[in-house]
């Protein structure tokens, strides 16, 4: 089983692509797919408002196409083309 790998969004580079805040040396490589998650969004209960837990949503998958030691960038790679008002 390949070793997972867990980062997070260091900063959104443009609308496509984001760095990341692991690289080659936790063993990123060109073209692994991250998904990137929601932040934890707490779960109360409407009566009590006691905190139940904490959910993180899909949010996008993401390519990694430059690797740095400390870092990599990656970019959204699935489209959806919708045609408006075409034929």
């Amino acid at each position: 089983m390949p070793k997972l790998i867990i980062g997070k969004v260091a900063d959104v580079i443009d609308n496509r692509t984001v760095a990341i805040n692991v690289g080659s040396s936790k063993g990123v490589k060109t073209g692994m797919v991250f998904l990137i998650k929601s932040a934890d969004k707490k779960i109360l209960d409407p009566d009590t408002h006691e905190e139940l837990g904490a959910a993180q949503l899909p949010k996008v998958n993401v390519k990694v196409t430059q690797v740095e030691e400390k870092y990599a960038l990656a970019e959204t790679f699935r489209f959806k083309e919708v045609n408006i008002g075409g034929v």
